[in-house]
């Protein structure tokens, strides 16, 4: 069980899996969609892995990255909350891409598969309502990331389930920590935080996972045998000031926002939002449906089974949000 794949092993996720895997003596298969692209498989190269080319849109890919190989990592996915073209781009690409994967696996006999999905598949928490665990779903999902995550789990599990397989569910919560080339939606913020480019907190509430918890989780569910299902890999949910005045403890320099934006302007923000687009460059951060989906309840989750399982522990926010700064302090110009 040591032959395994990685696709979208240049992400966030799939770059620290990788690594994970390495130092733990599996012999890595690692996918990337461009093999002639340097961005993509500069920083994998070192690792010493094989590398491989899978495009999601492409079931054949799939099935030539799967040969002779014991297990997968199934990480990759259509994640961007703004696209010229998101029905093909995250909705298609993430349906589509855990069905041929799993097809493929199936055809080659492959003994076991974790995929990453998302705490976008499970859903926020209603006011006064506890919170949401490995049993709740996404209930009509706004935005196409949530969609294409809540869509493409329900899908591969039933597939799972219809052909005997042996798949396994990780649905991490907002991922922050080190170990990226590129900025993800998930580190964008952090970067305009440093450039003193955030005036106002949001009135709202976050949940935190470090990547490296997130790498470690899957690697538990894939060598646990009795890991069964979909396993929620959270931190604490606690407004979006109080992560900032963390960061002020370590990072004094650090322009944190003085104010709160009023939680009645919250629908204004996309507009805000592309206004500094147009007027800076910086990356889209915040768009309607993203609004619409966080006034549907808090980021509360019970990780719960997952610690009480497979022995999953989470790291101190503090430190995971110090060693995310510090990263991008020291690869700033490469991402």
């Amino acid at each position: 069980m040591k032959n395994v794949l990685v696709t979208g092993a240049n992400g966030h996720v799939g770059y620290n899996l990788t690594s994970l895997l390495v130092e733990n003596g599996y012999k890595v298969r690692a996918s990337v969609r461009d093999l002639n692209d340097p961005a993509k498989t500069a920083y994998l190269k070192p690792l010493g892995v094989e590398l491989a080319k899978v495009d999601l849109l492409r079931p054949e890919s799939f099935r030539a990255a799967m040969e002779g190989i014991d297990g997968v990592f199934h990480v990759a996915a259509g994640f961007q909350y703004f696209s010229k073209h998101p029905e093909k781009e995250v909705l298609e690409a993430t349906v589509s891409g855990m069905i041929y994967m799993l097809e493929a696996a199936r055809e080659q006999g492959v003994k076991k598969v974790v995929i990453t999905s998302s705490v976008a598949a499970v859903g926020n928490a209603k006011p006064g309502a506890p919170d949401r665990t490995e049993n709740d779903w996404k209930e009509n999902p706004i935005d196409y990331y949530s969609q294409a995550k809540t869509e493409a789990e329900r899908k591969g599990m039933a597939f799972a389930k219809a052909n005997g397989m042996n798949v396994v569910a990780i649905n991490p919560s907002f991922i922050i920590g080190p170990g990226f080339h590129r900025h993800t939606p998930s580190t964008t913020a952090f970067g305009l935080l440093l450039d003193g480019k955030i005036p106002l907190a949001l009135p709202i509430n976050l949940n935190f996972v470090d990547v490296r918890n997130v790498a470690r989780a899957h690697l538990l569910a894939y060598e646990n045998e009795q890991a069964a299902g979909r396993y929620i890999v959270a931190g604490e949910c606690i407004p979006y000031m109080e992560a900032l005045n963390l960061m002020r403890d370590f990072e004094p320099p650090i322009k944190i926002p003085r104010r709160v934006l009023p939680k009645w302007l919250l629908g204004i923000t996309p507009f805000l939002d592309w206004a500094g687009h147009k007027a800076t460059g910086q990356a889209r951060l915040i768009s309607r449906n993203l609004i619409k989906e966080l006034a549907q309840g808090d980021p509360r989750f019970s990780s719960q089974k997952i610690m009480t399982e497979l022995g999953w522990e989470p790291r101190p926010l503090r430190d995971s949000l110090a060693d995310t700064i510090e990263w991008i302090r020291e690869k700033s110009p490469s991402i």
